[in-house]
Order: structure tokens, then sequence, then C-alpha cells
């Protein structure tokens, strides 16, 4: 949990919360107070949907507690290939329920490539 000092401190909020597909426990990912607390303030959350588990995780367990208007949805993707294929459900996903989505514009320029 930050601190009240950073809360007073940052004007705006960049989230990326992890969902269980990256490898990672629900108890290591998964902070309710944290994620309630962030919502008070300048936030958004940007969730990386890879399937259909992802967008069932982030309903279960974000929607009731963030403002929809500061969720945003990522098709997931490390290539061009990958982001195209993911891309235009991610989008369905976004108008369908109202949610921002944004993509990834590295891999749309430079592709998979490192140091960029």
């Amino acid at each position: 949990m930050p601190s009240d000092e950073m809360f007073r401190k940052i004007n705006l909020w960049n989230c990326s919360p992890k969902l269980l597909s990256s490898g990672n426990s629900n108890e290591q990912t998964f902070k309710s107070d944290v994620i309630k607390r962030i919502n008070l303030f300048n936030a958004i959350f940007k969730f990386v949907v890879q399937n259909d588990t992802d967008w069932l995780e982030i309903m279960r367990d974000y929607f009731s507690i963030v403002n929809r208007e500061k969720i945003w949805l990522m098709p997931a993707g490390e290539n061009q290939e990958l982001l195209n294929k993911n891309k235009q459900r991610v989008v369905e996903l976004a108008k369908k329920y109202y949610l921002n989505f944004t993509t990834r514009l590295h891999i749309e320029i430079w592709n998979k490539k490192t140091g960029v």
C-alpha cells in the first residue's frame, strides 16, 4: 500500500495489475485494499487480456471495486502477429462493456525488438 505521503504527491496512478495468466498467484497479484484505495485517486487500471479466462478474472475481481471509466484493456501479444490475432477480440470487449482500449504501440511500431 502506498503511503499517505505518496498519495499526496502522485498526480496520476498508472496501475497494471497482473492477472493469474502472468504466472503469479492470486495472493501475489490481487490486493483489493490497495486497488480500492488507489481507485479513490486519479488513476487508471490497465489489464493485458490474453484469453477469456483473463476477461472473466477482470470482471470477477475488479468490476466491483474499480470505476469503469478507469479500466483500460490491452491485447496480449509479444509480436505483431500475436497482437493482431488478439486485438479485435479485446476491442469488442471494450466496446461491449464501455471500457477504454489501448494497444501495445511499441509492438506495432518495432515488433519484437528490445532496447527501443
